[in-house]
């Protein structure tokens, strides 16, 4: 057990080399980002002047982008969350409250979302006052919307349902 050996003279010189490159990178690091700054805004100038000039293939450059992005879960997740924080101003943590509160089931008919649009249930909304109901399944969704959120046409089709349906399938059926 003796001495470690001390570093031979090809050791010390890429030592030093190390330290100097180092301290230059250190002493300097204003000037550089100062001249990246400059680079990129002279890269976006020219990129929103060919924008500019190629509207077409900027739209489908974007375009493809954006397709790419979606096909991602994370960026699923993230334009899910943008919209619904737009249009309702929910964030993704409220809607998953809610979705918890629910069981993930639709409020109406008690489903889990199925068919093109599985991934997760729509927000129930006031078209008057824009105030948040519950969480519904596509189709209930739509059911709602086609009927203009208007309880009497709901009921009226509803005994309309009832009255036309086989007497053994409409045992259960208060109206």
């Amino acid at each position: 057990m003796g001495r470690p050996a001390l570093p031979t003279s090809p050791d010390l010189r890429v030592q030093k080399l190390r330290d100097k490159a180092k301290a230059y990178y250190h002493a300097h690091r204003d000037e550089r980002r100062a001249y990246e700054k400059g680079r990129q805004a002279d890269k976006q100038e020219k990129f929103r002047a060919w924008v500019k000039a190629n509207p077409e293939k900027a739209r489908a450059r974007w375009s493809a982008s954006i397709k790419r992005y979606r096909l991602t879960e994370s960026g699923r997740r993230a334009l899910d969350n943008q919209d619904l924080k737009k249009r309702y101003g929910l964030t993704g943590s409220d809607f998953e409250q809610m979705n918890v509160a629910q069981n993930g089931l639709c409020f109406i008919c008690h489903q889990a979302p199925s068919g093109k649009r599985k991934r997760r249930l729509e927000v129930d909304h006031d078209h008057q006052t824009g105030a948040i109901r519950k969480l519904l399944c596509h189709g209930c969704n739509a059911g709602m919307g086609n009927f203009k959120d208007r309880p009497e046409l709901l009921l009226r089709a509803a005994a309309y349902l009832a009255a036309h349906m086989e007497p053994e399938a409409s045992q259960g059926i208060y109206i």
